[in-house]
């Protein structure tokens, strides 16, 4: 890696921004850019156009616009570590933005258009929401909202993300998962909301054939349900004061999918509990995803059957009509 450091001496009659040191380490697709305050220097952004990954630290930017994302022409990696960026609205060529302790309060995400984001990773920032719009990112692998401020969590956000794979949203101040209706993730293969403040976790309306990870741990849980879950196998319950029985029942059902993975929760302190006496069917949703929607055909087919008699019956009604028309007229 090659590294070049330049001193940018800035008159005072020049946008009026007084001179600063900026550090930029150079290879043929990458490159770190130190100390930026953004507007002052254009000219570093703009010989960064060619490069596939820019790395800012300790920049200053009040807001990572369209115009600035613009001038990063082939950027397809764009990352800010450290430093203060508080509003950064998502280019549609980025297929990884990553935002690590930089103060970040809104993240733009415009509907209509073809975004390529594959991760989106916010961490040790002022989000108070889940960015408006996420469900646009129709491509995207990985959402990774950590150690931000968040309260509430509508998984309904998330939908129509068909290729999510891992959400992390641990380490937030959220009190609410809530699910409106149903809601499919067929890949999510891993959730995370460990370190947050939940009270109950209502899981009845995710059908998540792929979810194998699922970690709530350090909160306030007592039980929740998850038979439904036919492929969860690792979940994470430590520092939660969970119900006997349903860890007991817990223990059962994981141990009949995976036995090893009892002597690993066991291990990691994931099997102890503080309260006793819970009946079994906490275990279950009270009526399952898949009965529901057994339901829901059942449903739907006796009402097709029944319009088609209706159909039927007024075909006859209207033939035996003009039998006792003909009738008629031949008395």
């Amino acid at each position: 890696m090659k590294s070049v450091l330049m001193l940018f001496v800035l008159a005072n009659t020049l946008y009026g921004i007084q001179s600063w040191d900026l550090e930029v380490e150079l290879n043929s697709s990458y490159t770190d850019i130190l100390n930026l305050n953004w507007y002052g220097d254009y000219g570093t952004i703009r010989r960064s156009s060619n490069l596939e990954r820019v790395h800012f630290i300790n920049s200053e930017i009040e807001s990572v616009s369209k115009y600035f994302t613009n001038l990063l022409e082939k950027c397809v990696s764009l990352k800010f570590t450290n430093g203060t960026v508080k509003k950064v609205f998502i280019d549609s060529k980025l297929w990884l933005l990553t935002l690590n302790n930089t103060s970040t309060e809104n993240v733009v995400i415009e509907p209509g258009q073809d975004y390529k984001l594959r991760a989106l990773i916010i961490s040790k920032s002022k989000l108070t929401k889940v960015p408006e719009n996420i469900n646009q990112l129709k491509h995207i692998n990985r959402i990774d909202i950590v150690d931000n401020l968040i309260e509430h969590i509508t998984l309904n956000d998330f939908d129509g993300l068909n290729n999510l794979y891992e959400i992390d949203l641990s380490r937030n101040r959220i009190k609410h998962v809530d699910t409106n209706g149903l809601i499919r993730f067929r890949e999510l293969y891993n959730l995370k909301f460990s370190n947050n403040q939940l009270q109950q976790l209502d899981t009845c309306g995710w059908d998540m054939p792929s979810l194998y990870m699922l970690h709530v741990d350090h909160n306030n849980l007592t039980h929740f349900a998850v038979n439904h879950l036919r492929a969860l196998i690792d979940i994470s319950l430590r520092s939660n004061p969970l119900n006997c029985a349903w860890v007991q029942n817990l223990a059962n059902s994981i141990g009949k999918r995976s036995p090893l993975t009892i002597f690993y929760m066991l291990f990691r302190g994931d099997i102890t509990c503080e309260k006793e006496s819970l009946d079994d069917t906490e275990m279950h949703c009270p009526t399952s995803i898949e009965h529901q929607r057994q339901q829901n055909f059942g449903l739907n087919n006796r009402l097709h059957t029944f319009e088609s008699m209706l159909k039927t019956l007024e075909s006859q009604i209207i033939e035996h009509q003009k039998v006792v028309n003909n009738v008629m007229k031949e008395l």
